[in-house]
């Protein structure tokens, strides 16, 4: 037992060494950060993984290795301020006639793999105002759009994944828009900094970028159609949406029993800061989509953001931070020797709507008949 926690307390001490040289370094300092491993090159795409055990969960050796590895790339220089401006509609230059949600897209997809990940695509997706009218969408006209999605590939389970995903709503000038391009330019940082930390997690780790949030959850809700078949895959689904503030916890959508294993899964992260988690779950957000399809997922509580909508080197910092949480919490999942949680049943998921009160939510809302048809959630 002294022997992990010798370990813990000089992973604690590097990590907050790390964080601090990232934040104030002195100009006059000439101390460089110790040397961390690396298998990669930045912006290389399909890196080779080193056959091994090491990761970030608790069991894993080379996790002293790791967690610093992550957090120095996610701190550190990279063009996280370039992809905030674009995906927030202030990049300077000539008038683009290209539709803003396509050159989002092609950014976004560019921005991923310059991260280096194994694969990224977009997946397009279009629902006829019929097919709209039985999810509970009133519409007068077809809606179209593409998710982004980017995967790092695990080196024992590559099947099987975690997912993180964000919104990515261009060509809005709104508070909510500012702060969709935070959650985006995070989830493509977080990328970054896992391929940079020069090993791979357990199980694979899948980058969303979801469409149609104006619309509704449109984008969410495509994706889980498309994937339904292999969503007993997904060990768990993390978001970052709803603002863009502090990250203060994660709320586990009525399924306060896979708390320990994730606190466990996070212990590489508590040098970030405290984090709390809350046990409600909302509707009306992608993650909902997910929920009823009994598949465990996470929601980024966020401290209210006094800044919001200003680019400055201090949001930069703090979302740089965020993004460092988000990496260390999808590969700590991911890596970790069980899985967070089973997959629900249809049983379980009325059970847990019912208990969450999103049941009366749902039939206030008029959408509880779709549920009852198995139209958008777990068929039996």
């Amino acid at each position: 037992m002294k022997i992990v926690r010798d370990r813990w307390i000089h992973l604690a001490i590097s990590i907050a060494a790390l964080t601090a040289m990232a934040v104030v370094l002195p100009a006059q300092q000439k101390t460089t950060p110790p040397r961390l491993p690396q298998i990669n090159s930045a912006g290389q795409l399909g890196p080779q993984p080193p056959v091994g055990s090491g990761g970030c969960s608790v069991t894993a050796p080379s996790c002293a290795d790791v967690a610093p590895a992550i957090i120095q790339s996610a701190l550190g220089p990279s063009s996280f301020a370039q992809n905030l401006r674009r995906f927030a509609g202030e990049t300077p230059g000539r008038k683009n006639v290209e539709p803003a949600e396509a050159r989002a897209v092609r950014w976004a997809m560019a921005a991923f793999r310059k991260a280096g990940v194994d694969e990224v695509r977009a997946e397009p997706y279009a629902l006829s105002p019929r097919a709209l009218r039985e999810i509970g969408i009133a519409a007068k006209r077809p809606l179209w759009g593409q998710n982004v999605v980017a995967e790092i590939r695990g080196r024992m389970q590559p099947n099987d994944y975690v997912l993180l995903a964000a919104p990515l709503d261009p060509g809005g000038h709104s508070s909510a828009a500012f702060d969709a391009a935070c959650n985006a330019a995070i989830a493509i940082a977080a990328a970054r900094a896992i391929h940079a930390a020069g090993t791979r997690p357990l199980r694979s780790v899948r980058f969303v970028l979801f469409t149609g949030g104006r619309s509704g959850t449109i984008g969410a809700w495509a994706y889980v159609r498309r994937h339904r078949a292999a969503l007993g895959r997904v060990d768990a689904a993390i978001f970052y949406d709803r603002g863009a503030g502090r990250v203060t916890g994660y709320a586990l959508g009525g399924r306060k029993g896979m708390e320990k294993r994730l606190r466990e899964a996070l212990v590489p992260a508590a040098p970030l800061g405290a984090l709390h988690d809350t046990y409600g779950a909302r509707l009306g957000d992608e993650n909902f989509e997910f929920l009823l399809e009994g598949v465990p997922n996470l929601v980024a509580d966020r401290a209210p953001a006094a800044d919001s909508g200003v680019f400055s080197k201090a949001r930069i910092a703090i979302l740089k931070h965020q993004a460092a949480l988000a990496a260390l919490t999808a590969y700590g999942i991911a890596d970790f020797p069980e899985r967070l949680a089973p997959r629900q049943s249809r049983a379980e998921v009325e059970n847990l709507l019912a208990q969450t009160g999103l049941e009366k939510e749902m039939k206030a809302r008029g959408i509880w008949s779709f549920w009852r048809e198995a139209k958008r959630a777990r068929r039996p």
